[in-house]
């Protein structure tokens, strides 16, 4: 069996791949940032870890490059590794691509990052690929979303939002930009066909991860009000500076590869997230 490491274990993403493969029978390595990785091998790496998010870094250009040091101190750790590890890294499809260009965005279209945040994805993209030790696969992330996702500002509309509902509170709509979501476990479909495959099929590549659908914000509040069963206040504001336009990317390169699709509507995804939200006020 391939032995896999997962990093940033602690994270949304992170403990979500670790459950998923622990429920299909391999034993990953986590690492998080206290970590140790000395003396262990690896057939396969998913890094997923970071500590940046378009919102903080808006305003402090520290965690972008923190993000890029911490990427740069871990690769040139797996240099005395006995193999050569497949190493899947998760940047960003909504903050890359030139906004004046045609979409659905390809992974070959123009890039010109909208943002800090879009901008530091970049350049740890190149990282990884320029890496003496690695075979990279990049993974272009829409919005992931699920349950027990930071609920905080920043992190994830979706799980924000859910918050806001659980606690009879109003939301906030920031503009009414379309934005593509997908589910956690529908990207983590997508790590276990990773693990199945042979490691050659995508060394080198680079992929957009995504639901192929595009929602407004409108739209996404429509679905909050039908699975909350009632009606919901919201405050409408103007969209804040660092908030990307309208976004939609092509995943037909991801269903061919993976022989994957999407399987969790955002009705049944956005239920589902509620139904934690509430579990864990519950709780408490």
């Amino acid at each position: 069996m391939k032995n896999v490491t997962v990093v940033g274990a602690d994270g949304f993403i992170g403990s979500a791949v670790v459950k998923g493969l622990c429920q299909n029978g391999y034993n990953p390595v986590t690492v998080i940032r206290s970590s140790k990785i000395e003396n262990y091998d690896t057939n396969i790496v998913f890094y997923v870890a970071g500590s940046s998010t378009p919102h903080n870094a808006a305003d402090n250009v520290e965690h972008v490059d923190f993000d890029l040091h911490s990427l740069i101190r871990f690769l040139n750790r797996l240099k005395n590794l006995k193999t050569r590890p497949l190493f899947v890294f998760a940047s960003s499809a909504g903050t890359i691509y030139d906004p004046s260009g045609p979409q659905p965005y390809r992974e070959s279209s123009q890039l010109s990052p909208v943002n800090l945040y879009g901008r530091g994805k970049l350049d740890q993209e190149a990282v990884v690929r320029q890496s003496e030790w690695v075979d990279p696969l990049i993974l272009r992330l829409s919005n992931i979303y699920g349950p027990h996702q930071n609920p905080k500002p920043g992190f994830g509309v979706i799980a924000h939002w859910a918050q806001k509902v659980c606690s009879h509170e109003s939301i906030e709509m920031m503009g009414n930009s379309g934005r593509d979501y997908l589910s956690i476990f529908d990207l983590v479909d997508i790590a276990l066909k990773i693990m199945s495959s042979s490691q050659s099929c995508y060394a080198g590549l680079t992929v957009n991860i995504g639901s192929g659908d595009t929602v407004t914000l409108s739209d996404l509040y429509e679905t909050f009000v039908k699975a909350a069963g009632r009606p919901i206040n919201v405050f409408k504001k103007p969209a804040r500076a660092f908030d990307t336009n309208s976004v939609s990317i092509d995943i037909s390169l991801a269903k061919k590869l993976f022989n994957w699709q999407p399987k969790i509507p955002l009705d049944v995804g956005v239920k589902g997230v509620l139904e934690a939200a509430f579990s864990s006020k519950n709780k408490t």
